[in-house]
């Protein structure tokens, strides 16, 4: 009796057991839920790796982020000799990257967290998306698909700002560099004195070219004024020149004329003279009538050419 009563469980014993029985049921449920929708997510994420030359301090867990915004996460990173391959697992298929994407190690801040920023170059139309990232028909010449490898960049970090600096100043300190930048401060001087000096220059050409043009103006000024006071002259004296012309006509026929008969006549002479002395005056005589003729013709044809340019109701020079 007292061994039977001592191996039944007291109330608060089968109390304490109900409790954990119901804590474990809760907890395996809260389990398969999780593992059942973790699958689900699964089958909705995909992956991709991304050739670092550096990882710049990424590790599992950093954020991949598109346009500013989480997308996904690191899962993976595998450094070797030449690179550095970060695997990247993008939350939705839906998400879609284009191909000609830059993939970027950045970090937030002087000593932020780094993370991977994905930036598109260029807009995506929508009609060349044929199939998403995990279908087997997927596009790898326009978007990022399910397994496949690009290459990234790495930002400049702190510790290269650093070193950076740190570089800088060995440059300034050194005197080479001091005595180079000294040259090149009076060089610097004297081009800024050979170009004043070239404007100066300048300057006075200019002035002279000017000069130049002014007196070239005056000049066709005084050229014009006296074309139009010779074609008021000749507009003027229009009449007298016909008049003139038709006199030396008369002038030149009687000449002809006298000139004929002098020779006719000097020739009798000379028949009847016979003297040497007569006959040199009478070819003197006949050349200078001969020289008279001729200066009256070439006065002819000249006052001929005048009347010709100006004829009857012409007022300017042609």
């Amino acid at each position: 009796m007292t061994s039977a009563t001592a191996t039944k469980p007291s109330r608060r014993q089968r109390e304490g057991f109900l409790g954990l029985f119901i804590v474990m049921t809760i907890v395996l449920l809260a389990g398969v839920w999780v593992w059942v929708e973790n699958m689900g997510f699964r089958a909705n994420r995909y992956r991709f790796q991304v050739a670092f030359r550096d990882a710049g301090g990424l590790g599992v867990g950093a954020t991949v982020r598109l346009r500013g915004v989480d997308v996904g996460r690191v899962v993976a990173v595998e450094p070797s000799v030449n690179q550095v391959l970060v695997t990247v697992e993008i939350d939705s298929q839906s998400i879609v990257i284009p191909k000609n994407s830059r993939f970027l190690t950045q970090t937030g801040g002087l000593v932020g967290q780094p993370f991977v920023e994905i930036s598109p170059q260029a807009d995506l139309p929508v009609a060349d998306i044929s199939a998403g990232p995990r279908s087997a028909a997927c596009d790898a010449e326009v978007i990022i698909c399910q397994g496949m490898q690009v290459t990234g960049q790495t930002s400049p970090t702190f510790d290269d700002l650093i070193r950076s600096a740190a570089n800088l100043v060995k440059q300034l300190d050194n005197s080479e560099l001091v005595d180079n930048m000294a040259a090149l401060t009076r060089s610097l001087g004297d081009l800024n004195k050979d170009v004043r000096r070239l404007t100066v220059e300048a300057r006075q050409t200019l002035q002279q070219v000017q000069a130049a043009a002014q007196q070239v103006e005056q000049a066709g000024t005084r050229m014009a004024t006296a074309a139009d006071t010779t074609t008021a002259i000749l507009r003027e004296n229009r009449a007298t020149l016909r008049t003139s012309l038709v006199r030396l006509n008369r002038t030149l026929e009687t000449a002809q004329s006298a000139f004929t008969a002098f020779r006719k006549v000097a020739t009798d002479v000379d028949q009847i003279t016979g003297d040497p002395q007569v006959r040199e005056d009478i070819k003197n005589l006949i050349r200078g009538l001969g020289k008279l003729l001729k200066l009256t013709e070439e006065m002819r044809h000249q006052l001929e050419v005048l009347a010709q340019d100006y004829p009857p109701g012409t007022d300017s020079l042609q």
